[in-house]
């Protein structure tokens, strides 16, 4: 009796360390996928602490991961999105996916425009928390912008050219 105990016992230990070297493998993996994912992402509390924050992110808003971890999200807000975080954790934290743009500021003080995806997540104390994906999209803004403006001048340039046929031709049909 004892020895088929024994027995079960090492079974179940044996299936215990299987999954623990599974769920070590796929945090090695998440992990490896945080860090070279080409696009920005952060790890924040409930509160807006940063937990954690990947090389693109960091490369992004020019700034250290070290200057980053156990801040505050607002080190980097612009006081235009100020008064939306704790809404949009709020949002977030309620099982609601947030797919948005804010404005960001930069450690030299520049600004960027970042398109953001975010959802809730399991840190690993349990906490909920919130993963952000971060993509900046100021480039992109910034050829939208021109490709009105310059819509814009043709629009113009086109209608000014009417004018002026219209105009001449009036001229030329009366003396």
């Amino acid at each position: 009796l004892h020895s088929l105990k024994a027995s079960s016992i090492l079974k179940e230990e044996k299936k215990r360390k299987a999954l623990e070297n599974i769920l070590r493998e796929s945090e090695k993996r998440f992990r490896i996928m945080f860090e070279l994912s080409p696009v920005g992402m952060i790890l924040i509390d409930e509160k807006g602490t940063i937990i954690e924050v990947n090389s693109s992110f960091c490369e992004t808003l020019g700034y250290k991961k070290r200057e980053l971890i156990s801040g505050n999200v607002k080190i980097f807000a612009s006081p235009l999105n100020d008064g939306d975080i704790e809404k949009n954790i709020d949002k977030i934290l309620s099982g609601e996916t947030l797919k948005h743009e804010v404005t960001n500021i930069k450690k030299d003080r520049t600004t960027c425009t970042i398109s953001l995806y975010e959802t809730m997540i399991n840190l690993p104390d349990g906490k909920p928390g919130i993963l952000s994906v971060a993509y900046d999209i100021t480039q992109r803004k910034k050829v939208h912008q021109e490709l009105i403006l310059s819509k814009e001048k043709a629009e113009e340039s086109d209608k000014l050219k009417s004018a002026f046929l219209t105009n001449i031709s009036h001229e030329i049909r009366t003396p």
